[in-house]
């Protein structure tokens, strides 16, 4: 089952990060301004029972393409009219001749049939979601899939009993899944200018004399 919601006590966030008074509080490891915020749909699993590798080629397939365009897409995996390039985690992926249609290397595509209705339920939730409701017809047609991120997360201990009176391991490698959602001619600001601020703040002594010496200012402290 795909679960919805908070993660359990025990589980320890994939993504940890500082939060700032200018930035929304968020379970989300992409941040984004609170006026940003508004206009951006997102959803987000925990402790989703799909495989991780699988999940993740089905992510980075998807990754920012038009939400409507996505779902049909994947609507098409699961007919076999076409194929999840694999990418990273290539074991076990054969060559198809649907391969050329997504430049996939090799021809070496899957057709991960969980993953897929998981990703699906996912995308469908997004346009469900209040956020969505807000926007216009013209603004929920032209959203984009901005960001399409997948962590793992603690396996699941099983135990399968061997000949011999042998006991071996039988894990599942379940992940965690969130998507958020733009309008196409959304712009976000860069955060440039608060990342260099950040690593001003990091700069020991010996940092900053070597960086006045580069930029021609004297090496006295």
């Amino acid at each position: 089952r795909v679960l919805l919601g908070e993660p359990p006590g025990s589980c320890v966030p994939a993504v940890t990060m500082v939060k700032d008074e200018t930035y929304s509080h968020s379970k989300y490891s992409k941040w984004f301004s609170k006026e940003d915020t508004a206009a951006m749909p997102r959803a987000r699993v925990t402790r989703c029972l799909v495989h991780y590798k699988k999940m993740r080629e089905v992510a980075a397939a998807i990754r920012g393409m038009n939400i409507h365009e996505a779902i049909a897409y994947l609507n098409r995996v699961l007919e076999k009219q076409a194929g999840i390039p694999a990418r990273v985690h290539t074991g076990g992926c054969g060559r198809h001749g649907v391969g050329k249609l997504v430049n996939a290397p090799g021809n070496c595509v899957m057709f991960p049939t969980k993953p897929t209705k998981a990703m699906i339920w996912i995308l469908n939730n997004v346009l469900a979601g209040k956020t969505c409701e807000k926007l216009d017809d013209t603004e929920r047609a032209a959203l984009v899939l901005a960001h399409v991120q997948v962590n793992r997360s603690p396996k699941m201990r099983r135990r399968t009993y061997r000949a011999h009176g042998r006991i071996s391991a039988y894990m599942r490698s379940p992940c965690h899944v969130e998507v958020i959602a733009k309008p196409r001619d959304m712009t976000v600001p860069s955060e440039a200018g608060k990342e260099e601020a950040e690593a001003a703040k990091r700069l020991t002594r010996k940092s900053m004399a070597r960086l006045r010496l580069r930029l021609g200012q004297g090496a006295t402290a």
